[in-house]
């Protein structure tokens, strides 16, 4: 075997800021970090050299996690390759590491023009929608960055494709002072002539009712509403944006999606489609002291994503003969059932962690109830043992 000491010292991780999952970074001059394999062991940083392709900078001395941007600022839309080669006390030097894209994933000064729209007139509060949008480009693209937030959260479609695998976007923050938005190379998305972009929309935490039993009230609004805007570049440079939010955008509040809630579930009836169209709200639908909408600042830190699909490891009969589908661990994520029974049966899908008496509290339980109309959230699951389900949880 190769002694670990003799390997051949190389970088073994670069990155910008905090994120690796994306080129994207939120400020023009990000921080950089590196590490040197583990197989160089007993590796003690002299010195290292950065370039972006332009410059080549040297760093004396060990610092090797968020040293400054040494190199002239990213201008906005500007994408440079950097990479970096390390040098250690006993002399070793790395290779160079391969190339990092390092991408401005901010907005120019004053670039946002999107305005909150949502539904206009909605039948409850917190009601969730999807809201709809056509624009036209005209020639072709080099490049399309859609930057999108909400006040609530999202999940923007563009002409029929989902422009990211997120989840919950574009998260919580404090409204009245900060908003985040996301950037999204949507390049590929984007085609001469009519695009459509639509959004389905729900209030989370800006329309979540805060604090116990009849004190929870909202704080921040009582509807959601989606904020987005297309920077498109064509062949000769030139940048337009496209698609903003406000006037001539449309809503619907009859889609699939009938009731959601950060604490109380979502209750979702998949034989509506939205068809309800209407001009949309334009503007907040704010309670008193949250009248302001900032312009969005770029995400700093990784979304929630999907990252893995785990199968039921066990399932359990409790007395009643239900049954109770255990997934062996604490996780954080959504079911994905299959399911057979009549158009219109109402399947109910609780969670919980804990059991008591061999019965659910209500840890995945899941059950089939004949077809009936009902407006209550649904946020239960105990199966009926006589139903033929499978189910799987995808891990966020």
């Amino acid at each position: 075997m190769t002694d670990a000491a003799d390997a051949t010292p190389c970088i073994a991780t670069l990155r910008a800021e905090l994120r690796d999952d994306t080129a994207f970074v939120a400020t023009p001059t990000p921080r950089l970090s590196w590490t040197v394999n583990a197989a160089a062991n007993g590796w003690l940083q002299d010195s290292a050299e950065l370039t972006d392709g332009r410059d080549t900078i040297e760093i004396v001395g060990r610092d090797g996690v968020l040293v400054e941007w040494p190199f002239a600022p990213l201008t906005v839309g500007e994408a440079r390759d950097v990479r970096v080669r390390a040098r250690a006390t006993s002399g070793a030097q790395t290779p160079w590491s391969a190339s990092l894209r390092v991408e401005s994933g901010y907005l120019a000064e004053g670039e946002w023009i999107a305005r909150p729209v949502g539904l206009a007139r909605p039948d409850r509060a917190a009601q969730p929608a999807v809201v709809r949008s056509r624009f036209h480009v005209e020639r072709p693209i080099k490049r399309a960055l859609l930057f999108w937030t909400a006040l609530g959260v999202a999940e923007p479609e563009l002409n029929g494709a989902a422009v990211s695998d997120d989840i919950l976007a574009p998260g919580w923050t404090a409204y009245r002072d900060r908003l985040v938005h996301e950037s999204v190379d949507v390049t590929a998305l984007v085609h001469v002539g009519t695009n459509e972009l639509t959004a389905s929309i729900a209030g989370a935490w800006y329309t979540e009712k805060y604090g116990f039993f009849a004190f929870a009230d909202r704080l921040y609004g009582t509807q959601p509403s989606f904020l987005a805007q297309l920077r498109v570049t064509y062949a000769n440079g030139s940048t337009e944006t496209l698609g903003a939010t406000g006037e001539g955008w449309e809503a619907a509040g009859d889609g699939p999606v009938v009731e959601s809630g950060i604490y109380a579930g979502e209750h979702q009836d998949l034989q509506r489609t939205s068809s309800d169209w209407a001009p949309a709200r334009v503007g907040a639908a704010h309670l008193p002291g949250y009248e302001n909408v900032p312009a969005p600042e770029a995400r700093i830190a990784p979304p929630v994503r999907r990252i893995e699909s785990l199968p039921v490891a066990d399932v359990l009969t409790t007395p009643s003969g239900g049954r109770i589908l255990d997934f062996g661990q604490n996780l954080v994520g959504r079911l994905r059932i299959r399911v057979r029974g009549a158009a219109g049966t109402r399947l109910i899908v609780k969670h919980a962690e804990v059991l008591e008496m061999v019965s659910c509290r209500c840890a995945h339980c899941a059950t089939l109830q004949p077809p009936q109309r009902s407006t209550s959230p649904a946020t239960t699951m105990c199966s009926n043992p006589a139903s033929r389900s499978t189910a799987s949880a995808t891990r966020s």
